[in-house]
């Protein structure tokens, strides 16, 4: 199988750590968004906006579905590749493939953040 090299330490850095906290606050703007935009059409009919408005609204839609992807495939590679010899990896897989983008949420603040806590603690007693 071909995947990008990304490796156990920059899979569990600080830095990464931070890039998917980020891009998880996206994703969660991402899904209020549209759940908002649906329920304002669904009660009042089509949107009438200034031009302004719709361009904060489509450069908040476009982080979001960035934040998104960079968050849903860095979550496949750290179930797939590492999550092998646990048995949250076939926990969870049925998540990511029945809910898509909301399951790699639930995913990153389900296990990704304790797995990251632990990694962090452990290069810190390792060293």
């Amino acid at each position: 199988m071909m995947s990008p090299p990304i490796n156990r330490a920059w899979l569990f850095s600080n830095g990464a750590g931070r890039l998917y906290f980020v891009s998880s606050l996206a994703g969660i703007a991402f899904f209020i968004l549209l759940f908002a935009i649906e329920i304002r059409i669904g009660s009042m009919g089509a949107l009438t906006l200034n031009p302004w408005v719709l361009v904060i609204l489509q450069i908040i839609f476009y982080i979001g579905a960035l934040g998104l992807s960079i968050l849903w495939m860095a979550m496949w590679l750290c179930m797939l590749n590492f999550e092998k010899e646990s048995i949250a990896g076939s926990i969870y897989l049925p998540l990511f493939i029945l809910l898509g983008l909301f399951g790699t949420l639930i995913y990153y603040f389900a296990r990704y953040r304790k797995l990251l806590i632990t990694q962090s603690k452990a290069v810190v007693v390792s060293a």
